[in-house]
């Protein structure tokens, strides 16, 4: 629900990093989910997370900042990235450690981006030229 979401990651990447100069910024905020925007559209977009059993939250910013790299390098869509992204940021936080990677997990962070996809949100399309 739009009530829910935190609206201080929307203004900062209204008010800061779009005028910055990037072309995709993603904030992650924990249990919150995270925000993306890219130049292209001009959309913020709230991304939830994917509910898990919490074992262990170290690394979770870490596996959710590679992914969506990865993801957005090979698909250049940062929607679809930072669903990956919340997908591997729940794998993360499962086990203590880094979890052992195999088809079925692979198979699981797909299925649950695919999940994801129907539940972003658009928070704000406020085209904003950047200062470059």
């Amino acid at each position: 629900h739009m009530n829910e979401l935190c609206y201080a990651p929307v203004i900062l990447l209204e008010e800061f990093w779009c005028r910055a100069g990037p072309a995709v910024v993603s904030i992650r905020c924990g249990r919150s989910g995270s925000y993306v925007w890219t130049r292209e559209s001009g959309q913020v977009v709230h991304i939830p997370i994917v509910p898990v059993e919490t074992v262990d939250v170290t690394g979770a910013g870490n596996a959710y900042a590679g992914a969506f790299a990865s993801a957005y390098g090979w698909a250049k869509d940062a929607t679809l990235a930072g669903c990956l992204a919340s997908a591997v940021g729940a794998a993360a936080v499962t086990s203590r450690g880094i979890p052992p990677t195999s088809d079925t997990l692979r198979k699981w962070i797909f299925e649950e981006a695919t999940k994801l996809q129907s539940q972003v949100q658009v928070v704000s399309k406020r085209k904003v030229v950047a200062r470059i």
